[in-house]
């Protein structure tokens, strides 16, 4: 029963961190563009207003000495993002359109209650190599996760733009960025170690654009540890995955992402109760530009005009 009631509360908090720091990533065989070179940046100015949904689902399995526990959740979100331009960085007014999530228990549903934190804005800003930072606003997307677990939605923002490599690329280059994200919530301190590597796999039409396909393969390291009353909670996780990255060249747009990944963790408990649950589990993620309003419909200086 003890291990039973510790799998119905932790493995909902790490799932959520799971959802929300898995990097968008990506595989498959180089394509056409083979003798282009293009220097990619990010290009939104002020007056654009970007429209993006993210849908993330993940399957966590349990391996107790009872048996399995498979967990499984979905979450769905709409941003509408305001850029403002000053000098190399991105101001990022982003506002929280729509979010809903569920959370499916061998004997229990859980939807948390997320009305309070629709049409709430935060602000980041972002370089023109993709580097984010989170300015304020947090507090206002906090919401409960599972009862008495607070989390800001926010938080998934830490690695939403894929990185970009200054020095101009032709299709196969490659580049790596190392990230270490924090992702604590009111009763975990957590934080991920990722290793991203980056290949440009083509220079393709995308209705109409130019557009450059990018694989993304990370792995990395979930550490956490938190306490539940008087049971002390420690989790590591490795992480890996692979999936796609579409970019808008005259634009400078992140267009879509596609991922699947997965996570091999050991949960450990001390205090009151002395055990290790072993887990795994499996995340799908997509997102997508649904919508965008320009301020103009020039490109940003320094990136080939759109296809004909």
């Amino acid at each position: 029963m003890k291990c039973r009631r510790f799998a119905s509360v932790l493995p909902l908090s790490i799932l959520s961190i799971i959802m929300t720091l898995l990097l968008p990533a990506c595989a498959g065989n180089s394509g056409g563009g083979a003798g282009e070179s293009h220097r990619l940046r990010y290009g939104m100015r002020s007056g654009d207003v970007l429209d993006y949904r993210s849908e993330r689902a993940v399957e966590q399995i349990l391996h107790t000495q009872g048996g399995d526990q498979v967990q499984r959740g979905s979450e769905t979100a709409a941003y509408a993002i305001a850029c403002r331009r000053k000098g190399r960085d991105i101001g990022l007014r982003t506002s929280l359109e729509e979010m809903t999530a569920e959370l499916e228990l061998p004997q229990s549903r859980l939807i948390p209650d997320l009305e309070g934190i629709r049409g709430q804005v935060f602000t980041l800003k972002v370089d023109r190599q993709g580097g984010e930072s989170v300015l304020g606003g947090q507090d206002r997307l906090l919401y409960e996760l599972t009862p008495g677990i607070y989390r800001s939605a926010a938080s998934s923002f830490q690695a939403f733009f894929p990185d970009l490599p200054r020095r101009p690329l032709k299709v196969g280059d490659r580049w790596s960025s190392r990230e270490r994200l924090d992702d604590s919530d009111s009763r975990y301190e957590v934080t991920v170690h990722l290793v991203t590597d980056y290949e440009l796999l083509a220079y393709e039409s995308c209705e109409g654009n130019s557009c450059a396909r990018i694989g993304i393969a990370f792995a990395g390291l979930l550490l956490g540890e938190g306490e539940d009353g008087d049971l002390l909670l420690r989790f590591h996780a490795s992480l890996s995955g692979a999936g796609e990255f579409v970019f808008d060249l005259g634009r400078g747009l992140m267009l879509s992402l596609s991922n699947e990944g997965m996570g091999e963790g050991l949960i450990a408990g001390s205090g009151s109760q002395v055990f290790e649950i072993p887990f795994t589990r499996t995340i799908s993620s997509k997102t997508r530009l649904e919508n965008s309003s320009m301020a103009s419909d020039q490109p940003a200086k320094g990136f080939p005009r759109p296809c004909p």
